[in-house]
């Protein structure tokens, strides 16, 4: 489940899969994107909007979350922190 919250942590949206992050941002500007490996190979995700909205999910694959990420055209690139 996807659950994205404003920035008095009200939730904004909400979706069973990816699409709602990209429904919401041809929306909203994208003002950052991390990604935070870690040492299983998996990663998580967090995207901020320049509306103080924001997001966390899982992904199992880091490999797989840095080209979904790199495939969004309107994402910044994205910060990826060291590996846990």
């Amino acid at each position: 489940m996807i659950t994205i919250r404003d920035s008095d942590f009200r939730i904004v949206s909400s979706s069973r899969n990816l699409r709602g992050i990209i429904d919401y941002s041809r929306r909203h500007i994208v003002e950052r994107v991390d990604i935070w490996p870690h040492a299983s190979g998996t990663a998580q995700l967090g995207i901020t909007w320049a509306n103080g909205a924001s997001v966390i999910t899982d992904f199992q694959s880091f490999t797989v979350c840095k080209q979904w990420c790199a495939s969004r055209r309107r994402f910044p690139a994205a910060v990826i922190h060291s590996k846990a």
